[in-house]
């Protein structure tokens, strides 16, 4: 029960356990719930303590679904840190109604719900209701009822007190005041009863010079009685009754009877099972009331009640049905771990409570209350989504709720997209000797957290990691650049210790093959100057269509522009009328896929003799001076 006394009133629930190290959002630590109320005139506050990581900075107040902000009588204070509050300077009847508050970090989607604190203002009319004088008859022996008719609204805790005249009337075993604040006179014995009556009404929890209002005079005609026997009745039989137990610690279940000229005895059975006047919770000392006090904890007081009025003689009786209303308590809450679901699994969570009356429940994430629709359905205190995406994280409630306030259950859903591959590694076909390259990249919710090769299932040889960054938590990459000498099974292993399905794998075959083969068909050439001459190699291992084919003369790479008396095709060089300058080396050289390979052959050209004739004159005295010719052999 959340009363209001002669003190403003805080709210203030501080946390007794401290949250997990998992809750990603704003949460409201043991926020104050159920029914408040509050005196007309009087300040009172409702705080709640609130925590998260990030700490929550986007905190709103709402009243009856509405969003509310400070005005002159209503002051939103987040001086306290962690406390929030919201402070009625005043509070007047146009307050009433039910508040909670969303607390969220700036920016971040999920959000938390508080209870609801209902919000009752009692007050006390200034006039009383005077439009119906009461004048009650009673005959010499029987009962009476005077009624006090109180213009009191949600009353907390009134005091009600009658006087006769202007004498006070001190309750006793022959009349008592009753729970709403009738004067009731269980036998009136003798005229001198009849007078006028008035009744008066505190509740203290008020504004002073507002706390205390006196009713009209109440008239009491006692009449003769003429009977000398009359038999045991129940003049006013037990009613129905549905208490709140917030506002209410005790209350009575009233059974008048009547009878003369001994009044009877009554006996209290609840369900059936006789009330021992010994009982701490009822108070039978009375003989025409049960008075009985709520407990706290434990049990419950609710139930059948039956009064048995008995003179010796004859025995009547009465029976009534007590419900306890109180707010709904949480019996079985949502994990309070992180609920992991894999995307498009299926989501099932529960929440039950007890309470009279029996909880209604809404379901709420992020602090938005949820609807079905055809992935979502809700059963009452059960919530089902189908086909889970990562829409659906977030901070899930539920609220199970009556008129007596609300309780919640705070859950955080994660929702995790397996691992999978963005790039897988592809089947390569590399020379034998050269670096084959292989490139991975896998994402997921949470994301890839490491990325391994495997060769064969070891680990590859000679290998260099070039590692990228993490892209948002999603996508991880680190290529393979790495020198093979056998066939294999290149494995790329990415894996996430925090992600339901940990790890997986993609495979490639790297396949090694040999470089180009290069073979001249003759390697040492004789011909003839002035003769044509072809050099031919052949290339093998490789495709012959993709070569690419390259001749030099010494270190001299050839192209027929160069000299029009060479033809370059793939493997073969025609050389036309060679001369003894086309005599030396020559290398034939394949390239294949960045591999290259040659052959060389050497050619020698033969040259044919040469004659030249040269003149002389010999010029000379005497008989030796004539001319003459010589020849020369080459």
């Amino acid at each position: 029960m959340l009363l209001l006394n002669q003190t403003p009133l805080l709210l203030l629930l501080l946390a007794t356990s401290t949250l997990g190290s998992w809750w990603p959002t704003a949460q409201l630590i043991d926020p104050p719930s159920g029914i408040l109320i509050v005196g007309e005139g009087r300040p009172a506050s409702i705080s709640f303590n609130v925590d998260g990581d990030p700490f929550p900075r986007d905190k709103k107040w709402f009243k009856d679904g509405k969003q509310i902000t400070s005005t002159a009588s209503i002051l939103i204070d987040e001086s306290g840190g962690n406390i929030q509050k919201l402070q009625f300077n005043s509070i007047s009847r146009s307050d009433e109604g039910t508040y909670y508050t969303i607390v969220k970090n700036v920016g971040d989607p999920e959000a938390s719900k508080s209870p609801e604190v209902i919000v009752k203002v009692s007050y006390l009319d200034a006039i009383w209701d005077t439009s119906t004088p009461q004048i009650v008859d009673a005959r010499v022996g029987e009962f009476a009822v005077l009624e006090c008719r109180p213009p009191a609204h949600f009353g907390a805790n009134p005091k009600f007190k009658w006087s006769k005249g202007n004498i006070p009337i001190t309750e006793s075993d022959s009349m008592y005041i009753s729970e709403y604040g009738n004067l009731v006179i269980l036998q009136v014995a003798f005229q001198h009863f009849a007078s006028d009556y008035r009744c008066s009404i505190t509740i203290d929890s008020l504004k002073e010079g507002y706390q205390t209002r006196q009713g009209p005079a109440v008239a009491l005609r006692v009449l003769d009685n003429s009977a000398s026997y009359i038999p045991p009745e129940i003049a006013m039989k037990p009613v129905d009754l549905n208490i709140d137990a917030q506002i209410t610690e005790s209350f009575r279940v009233e059974c008048v009877v009547n009878g003369y000229p001994n009044l009877p005895s009554i006996r209290w059975y609840k369900d059936s099972v006789h009330i021992s006047a010994s009982s701490v919770i009822y108070d039978i000392q009375k003989r025409n009331y049960l008075g009985i006090t709520i407990p706290r904890s434990g049990g419950t007081v609710g139930g059948r009640y039956r009064c048995e009025a008995y003179d010796g003689t004859n025995t009547v009786y009465a029976s009534a049905t007590i419900d306890i209303n109180t707010k709904p308590i949480i019996t079985t809450g949502l994990p309070t771990a992180e609920v992991k679901k894999s995307s498009g699994s299926e989501l099932e969570v529960a929440c039950g409570a007890t309470s009279t009356p029996t909880p209604s429940y809404r379901w709420y994430k992020n602090a938005i209350l949820l609807q079905e629709n055809i992935n979502t359905q809700i059963n009452g205190g059960k919530l089902t989504v189908y086909h889970v995406t990562t829409m659906n994280k977030g901070v899930y409630q539920c609220e199970a709720y009556n008129d007596q306030g609300s309780s919640i259950s705070t859950g955080m859903i994660v929702i995790q997209e397996r691992l999978t591959f963005v790039i897988r590694p592809q089947d390569d076909e590399v020379y034998l000797g050269t670096a084959a390259t292989f490139n991975c990249m896998g994402k997921g919710n949470p994301g890839p957290t490491s990325l391994q090769w495997r060769f064969n299932g070891g680990t590859p040889p000679d290998t260099h990691h070039f590692t990228t960054n993490i892209v948002n938590q999603a996508t991880y990459t680190i290529p393979l650049v790495s020198t093979f000498e056998k066939n294999g099974r290149i494995s790329c292993i990415i894996s996430s210790p925090d992600n339901l399905y940990p790890s997986d794998t993609a495979t490639a075959i790297l396949t090694l093959r040999e470089g180009p083969q290069v073979n001249a068909h003759v390697k040492d050439i004789v011909q003839k100057e002035g003769m044509n001459v072809d050099l031919v190699c052949t290339v093998h291992n490789v495709d012959t269509t993709t070569v690419e084919w390259k001749w030099l003369f010494g270190d001299t790479l050839l192209s027929e522009p160069d000299d029009d008396r060479i033809t370059i095709n793939p493997g073969l060089l025609e050389i036309r009328q060679i001369t003894d300058a086309d005599q030396g080396t020559y290398t034939c050289q394949a390239d294949d896929d960045g591999l290259s390979n040659q052959d060389t052959i050497y050619l020698t050209v033969e040259t044919r003799p040469k004659i030249s004739l040269e003149s002389s004159i010999r010029i000379g005295q005497g008989a030796d001076a004539n001319p003459g010719w010589s020849v020369v052999f080459n």
